[in-house]
């Protein structure tokens, strides 16, 4: 009887080390989950500061701009605009972001020679 009852333990005992196994296992499995959970949201967080950036660099092209044209100027068509107000340095921005007084710039540029 004594050889059934250890026995009957042994078996015991594997079927509990076989359970914790089973417990490590899944917690290593839900580390490194989170472990690539936590590169997900780094690599996320620069893709965010990057897009960031660029906003902030667009509004600050748009504030330069209107600190070198001011916006009554660039929304009046009609207008006649004096070369003094456009430096060299911002016909590039005027180009891109107001095609219809792009069209102008020639004349506004050939005046300024």
């Amino acid at each position: 009887m004594a050889g059934k009852s250890s026995s009957r333990d042994s078996a015991r005992f594997v079927l509990l080390f076989q359970k914790a196994h089973g417990h490590v296992a899944s917690l290593q499995r839900v580390d490194d989950q989170i472990a690539a959970l936590f590169e997900q949201r780094r690599k996320t967080l620069d893709d965010l500061r990057a897009v960031q950036a660029q906003i902030n660099d667009e509004f600050q092209r748009v504030y330069e701009l209107d600190r070198v044209v001011p916006a009554d100027t660039l929304a009046n068509d009609d207008e006649e605009l004096e070369a003094e107000l456009l430096p060299q340095s911002i016909v590039p921005i005027i180009r891109e972001s107001k095609p219809a007084l792009a069209a102008k710039l020639p004349v506004l540029q050939t005046a300024g020679n």
